[in-house]
């Protein structure tokens, strides 16, 4: 999958744009589509590639990144449609995992200087009092491998060197061979070579607030998330999330921490649309966009005080 081949599909493009009224986060209301006005987009750098679904209920287009308001029977969300991969990288609460508290969303995207991020990997939570500062499965973060050992075989997902999304079983060790640059172990894996994975256990019926991450053959990188334990969105299966991954054309795409884990940044606030964002139970790492310049890093470590976003 190689960015300069999304690009090209991009520029070819002549896509329709929905503009939004982003109004505290409800986007769902039954109205919205009444607010839906469309305009061709200009040729240029500007123009975007979007992807039209059975799913979608409205689109918008901000930094370079396709907004997909997104429903099904008893779920709503957002589907994030990213064209440069580069941008998407893997964000730890701290340099080390030393045992001490996780983070949320808001807080890792602020340290790096982020434009958006959802909240990442499961992490070990015995007796459920876990502080999320201890991952299951391999880290990778900026080309360093955070976490894990080299020989237990994880799903990993992520980006390698060149930009490729992989989303498969793999030792510690395979990964580094890969060169792996930015990944962490999901939970089921939820879509290869385009189909829907054999999905087993309860998360095939359970229905809850779920985030997962995928991409096209294209390149494009696919965050999808969506809102759980509310009465306008009761929540998603993994069969769900596969199916809604694979209409907007992923190859490839896995599942990430969800229920209460939940948590999301978008320059300054929550992502548009999504209000399930629980912001109190802190994880240990959290798929992050830049902005199109890269941002620094924060001198200053995380604290265990986090706001509510």
């Amino acid at each position: 999958m190689k960015v300069a081949g999304c690009r090209q599909r991009l520029k070819r493009g002549i896509a329709v744009l929905s503009i939004l009224s982003m109004v505290g986060g409800m986007l769902f209301a039954a109205e919205s589509e009444e607010l839906i006005a469309a305009e061709s987009l200009s040729t240029g750098e500007e123009v975007q590639y979007i992807v039209e679904t059975p799913y979608d209920k409205a689109i918008f287009i901000e930094n370079g990144i396709e907004f997909h308001q997104v429903a099904g029977d008893t779920w709503q969300g957002l589907m994030l449609v990213i064209p440069d991969a580069s941008r998407v990288f893997v964000g730890t609460p701290r340099d080390t995992y030393d045992g001490s508290a996780g983070a949320n969303a808001t807080t890792i995207a602020t340290r790096y200087g982020a434009l958006a991020a959802v909240n990442g990997a499961f992490f070990v939570d015995e007796n459920y009092v876990g502080n999320g500062g201890t991952p299951i499965g391999v880290v990778f973060s900026e080309g360093v491998m955070k976490y894990g050992d080299t020989k237990s075989v994880w799903n990993v997902m992520g980006f390698d060197a060149n930009n490729n999304f992989v989303c498969e079983p793999m030792t510690g060790a395979q990964a580094l061979e890969r060169g792996i640059r930015d990944a962490v172990h999901c939970k089921p894996i939820l879509v290869q070579n385009g189909q829907v994975t054999n999905l087993k256990g309860a998360s095939t019926t359970l229905m809850d607030a779920r985030t997962a991450v995928g991409a096209r053959a294209d390149g494009c990188v696919l965050l999808l998330q969506i809102d759980g334990r509310m009465a306008h969105s009761i929540g998603a299966t993994t069969k769900d999330m596969a199916e809604c991954m694979i209409a907007f054309g992923a190859v490839s795409a896995g599942n990430l921490d969800g229920g209460g884990s939940v948590s999301n940044y978008y320059n300054g606030g929550k992502l548009p649309g999504i209000v399930s964002s629980y912001g109190k139970r802190r994880g240990p790492n959290a798929f992050c966009v830049r902005y199109e310049v890269k941002g620094e890093v924060a001198d200053e470590e995380v604290t265990t005080e986090e706001t509510d976003s």
